[in-house]
């Protein structure tokens, strides 16, 4: 019995101790640094909409990965994620006030609330910084849908890389993906009003077609 006895004893000692050693130990705590991808805008002014197309702005979605984390690609196949660097809201959330100052803001389209009027969705792909070494890059991509109804009658991608200064900071990124953003959705703002233009079978209100 003394062979087992001792060896027990000392198990039973060690689990004993294992939590008081987890609470007397110090972890680094993790600074967290908190970013907006919300564009500075010198002026609040809205231009005038009234005659222009109207337009609804639909669904506005992102990946399930696109959350507050900010995300980094490091290969074509790889991504990962800042544990001290985080989104204030969901990019979803920029996304979307992104697309009401290229779309109605700009005077572009006349901004419309549900109804049987044209609707654009627009998903979120990539929302990220890029490192292919130095300059680091912000790359935003969008995927839209233009709809009327249940017949959607345009769709495209457009994909944005906005270099950071050399030996960025990670303020310097954001604003990189800011910019790209912004770039993003003043083009699929373009493509809309294109579409608008050009279509022979879907001639917005007023254009005499």
């Amino acid at each position: 019995m003394k062979k087992w006895k001792t060896p027990l004893h000392a198990l039973v000692v060690l689990l004993a101790l294992a939590p008081a050693c987890a609470l007397t130990s110090k972890s680094t705590p993790v600074d967290i640094r908190w970013f907006s991808a919300d564009l500075v805008t010198t002026t609040g002014a809205h231009l005038e909409t009234r005659g222009a197309p109207k337009l609804s702005l639909g669904r506005v979605t992102s990946g399930s990965f696109l959350r507050n984390q900010i995300v980094v690609r490091t290969s074509s196949h790889e991504v990962t994620t800042y544990n001290d660097s985080r989104w204030t809201e969901y990019p979803e959330t920029y996304l979307r006030r992104s697309l009401a100052r290229a779309l109605f803001e700009s005077g572009r389209f006349e901004q419309a609330l549900g109804g049987a009027l044209p609707t654009l969705d627009v998903e979120l792909i990539a929302f990220e910084e890029v490192r292919r070494g130095d300059p680091r890059t912000g790359h935003v991509e969008l995927r839209y849908r233009l709809r009327e109804g249940e017949v959607v009658r345009a769709t495209g991608t457009v994909d944005v890389e906005r270099p950071a200064p050399s030996n960025a900071d990670m303020a310097a990124v954001v604003a990189a993906i800011a910019q790209a953003l912004d770039e993003a959705t003043t083009r699929v703002s373009k493509e809309v009003g294109a579409f608008y233009e050009t279509s022979e079978t879907w001639a917005p209100p007023g254009s005499g077609r």
